[in-house]
């Protein structure tokens, strides 16, 4: 799954620094594994995928949007939503996120019309996270 969105840094003078993490949820949205995904692509073999991805940080201004995402591949059999969690790096700015969509990715083709359903539910936490849980 690719999951993406656009982010820019708010009316402040200082440059924002922004990224996403997409975790492996069971039925019960626990995270089912808290290691870090280090696969760039699947040849990489089972044991690099783990339960979490980032899409590493991507700096952020006010006067464009940043296209800012993440690829993970579902590594365990237990995982049946993602949760996707908006981070906001860089202390005392404020980001706006805008235009989120997820896309499933299949093996050797290049077409993106192939639909799925799922649903989103949005959660916050008084750390000030929010995080997208995706029921597949």
């Amino acid at each position: 799954y690719t999951f993406s969105a656009f982010a820019k840094a708010s009316g402040s003078s200082v440059d924002g620094q922004v990224q996403l993490r997409i975790f492996e949820l069971d039925e019960n949205e626990n995270v089912v594994n808290w290691d870090e995904d280090i696969a760039f692509h699947k040849f990489q073999g089972i044991n690099a995928l783990a339960g979490q991805k980032s899409s590493g940080k991507v700096t952020v201004n006010e006067s464009e949007w940043a296209k800012v995402s993440v690829t993970k591949t579902i590594a365990f059999p237990n995982a049946v939503k993602l949760g996707v969690r908006f981070e906001n790096v860089k202390v005392q700015t404020a980001v706006f996120w805008d235009d989120v969509s997820l896309r499933q990715v299949l093996d050797n083709t290049d077409t993106i019309n192939n639909s799925f359903s799922y649903n989103l539910v949005v959660k916050k936490y008084e750390s000030g996270y929010f995080i997208l849980v995706i029921h597949l």
